[in-house]
């Protein structure tokens, strides 16, 4: 029964790519000088109303994203997220 439940598991859940683990928050979102030209996170604004509107208008049904984040859980903690 183990076995059976270990490739169950398996065979849904995947260990992270090391290329998305963010190491320095710090340094991972400032704008390099040679892109000065392109918007980068540091130059977007948002408030908490944008991000739960934006979550509210997610369809239920959609597809994970690259990070596997479900649009049930982003729902579920809307206003968590929302949060600075």
């Amino acid at each position: 029964m183990e076995q059976l439940l270990r490739k169950q598991y398996d065979n849904v859940f995947s260990a992270p790519m090391d290329h998305t683990v963010i190491q320095d928050p710090d340094t991972s979102f400032q704008a390099d000088s040679a892109l000065a030209d392109i918007q980068v996170l540091t130059d977007t604004e948002m408030n908490v109303e944008d991000i739960s509107i934006a979550i509210n208008k997610l369809k239920i049904n959609s597809a994970t994203g690259s990070d596997g984040l479900t649009v049930k859980l982003l729902k579920v903690c809307k206003d968590e997220l929302s949060l600075p």
